[in-house]
């Protein structure tokens, strides 16, 4: 069995009771393994196809863990097991105890959606003050919204696939939102924004929740980590709770819970959260309509749908 093999690599011993693939997420391959003695284990193979420099990228979570263990941290960490030789990867294959919670891929119910952002504002917490330099970039330029236009544009220019004509109406829009959507971008150029660890991909589903009371476990999947302005976590977040669509109460759940946690914020940060939803909107959106015009090979068939929803849920954010 592949978790018998890689786990004498961990030096990890006892029988196995079971080996269930966990399809939710799209990148790596992820096992839950439930031993004899009632322990159980996360066993994932890392996507290097995807994620492309996996060594950095686990040393990265690990400097994170170990920073927070040291803080007044309210809610679980992660722990990666190291194989008998000191490395934290094996083949890219790594482990970690298995914590007890459930995943919502998104929720309508607001004590979950507070939860939520109570557990990220602690994240951002704990990291407030982790130096960055530390940190190896493995996404570079991945939150810079003005190269993502600029990449857009040589993509019109282009027009391998003949589309820009059936996108006008929506690459105009894209146009006249071009400088209000780099708003984060040019403030952490000009230091209105102070650099700070990111998480990389605030949704629900990266938080573990009590399945009875939904009170935050665990913020998990830590491969995203970088660095650069929190508002763009942040703004992140809200489009994906929000799917397609503006629901004022759970924006003011999941303000709530953030702010209950994030105290080390500054006037600046605190003023662009709102916008920050937006830019991120339109950032995403920028990405779809490249996607669209280079032949959906990365998205696939649901670009011009999703482009269409998320320059709508702009709208709505616009005068939010």
């Amino acid at each position: 069995m592949i978790f018998e093999t890689i786990s004498e690599k961990f030096g990890i011993s006892g029988k196995m009771q079971s080996c269930e693939p966990i399809t939710q997420g799209h990148i790596n391959r992820t096992y839950l393994v439930k031993m004899e003695d009632g322990k159980g284990y996360i066993l994932q193979h890392i996507n290097s196809q995807v994620l492309r420099n996996p060594h950095a990228i686990m040393q990265n979570i690990v400097n994170v863990t170990e920073y927070l263990q040291k803080q007044d941290f309210p809610l679980q960490i992660p722990h990666f097991y190291q194989t008998t030789t000191g490395e934290y990867l094996f083949e890219n294959w790594r482990i970690m105890d298995k914590i007890q919670g459930i995943t919502l891929t998104n929720s309508d119910n607001l004590k979950a959606v507070y939860s939520m952002g109570y557990a990220f504002g602690a994240f951002h917490q704990g990291l407030s003050e982790f130096p960055v330099t530390e940190l190896s970039d493995t996404f570079p330029d991945f939150h810079n919204t003005r190269l993502r236009f600029a990449n857009l544009w040589k993509a019109v220019e282009q027009d391998n696939f003949g589309r820009a004509s059936l996108i006008a109406e929506e690459l105009q829009q894209l146009h006249e939102y071009e400088n209000p959507a780099c708003l984060l971008v040019e403030g952490l150029k000009m230091k209105k924004f102070p650099m700070r660890i990111l998480h990389g991909d605030m949704k629900c589903s990266n938080i573990l929740f009590n399945s009875q009371t939904f009170e935050p476990i665990a913020v998990i999947d830590l491969d995203t980590l970088m660095a650069g302005t929190i508002l763009t976590d942040y703004g992140d977040a809200v489009r994906s709770l929000m799917g397609a669509k503006l629901n004022i109460a759970k924006y003011q759940a999941f303000e709530k819970g953030y702010l209950e946690s994030a105290k080390f914020l500054t006037k600046n940060e605190t003023e662009y959260l709102i916008p920050s939803a937006f830019c991120m909107t339109i950032e995403l959106a920028t990405r779809y309509a490249e996607d669209y015009l280079n032949g959906d090979i990365y998205f696939h068939a649901d670009s011009l749908k999703r482009l269409r929803e998320l320059l709508s849920f702009a709208g709505e954010f616009a005068v939010f």
